[in-house]
């Protein structure tokens, strides 16, 4: 398996590179502001029928367990490649 971290892409791409990518990932910290919605991505991810990386801040409501999403115990980028 490889996995390639790639920078942020310009917002006027983001159809094609959604297209192009094998799954999504959210790397929110546990932190409160990150605790009271979930990101736009999350839903462009699941209407794409992409596999989601996800931490546990604010997704378990949205996500749940329906088999879609690998959750990943921390927010740094070892916590997303051991998950």
């Amino acid at each position: 398996m490889r996995i390639q971290v790639l920078p942020q892409d310009p917002h006027d791409q983001g159809p094609e590179v959604l297209g192009k990518m094998q799954v999504g990932v959210i790397p929110f910290p546990d932190e409160p502001k990150f605790q009271i919605s979930s990101p736009i991505k999350l839903f462009e991810y699941l209407g794409a029928g992409k596999p989601i990386l996800a931490t546990h801040t604010c997704h378990t409501d949205v996500i749940g367990d329906g088999g879609i999403v690998f959750w990943v115990e921390k927010s740094d980028v070892l916590g997303f490649y051991a998950a």
